[in-house]
């Protein structure tokens, strides 16, 4: 199938679909859903597929104040 035709099958805008392939654009689980649909396959498939949880989802992220102050180079995130 072209792969104009899977924006058809989808209900998006060609501009749209293009920037996703491109990714300039960022999808939505909707989106995703619409897109694993049109294509009959699974979701997972379209986010790699491993049905296994990428390790930078799993690993927390330090508060904005605290990046920004290591950034500085003040330790802890403290500010003096």
């Amino acid at each position: 199938m072209p792969i104009s035709h899977v924006a058809d099958r989808c209900g998006m805008a060609h501009s749209y679909f293009w920037r996703l392939l491109k990714a300039q654009a960022s999808a939505t689980l909707a989106v995703v859903q619409r897109l694993a649909d049109a294509l009959e396959v699974e979701p997972l498939a379209l986010l790699g597929g491993s049905g296994q949880v990428s390790s930078t989802v799993d690993r927390p992220r330090r508060p904005r104040v605290e990046r920004a102050a290591r950034a500085r180079g003040q330790p802890g995130g403290k500010r003096s």
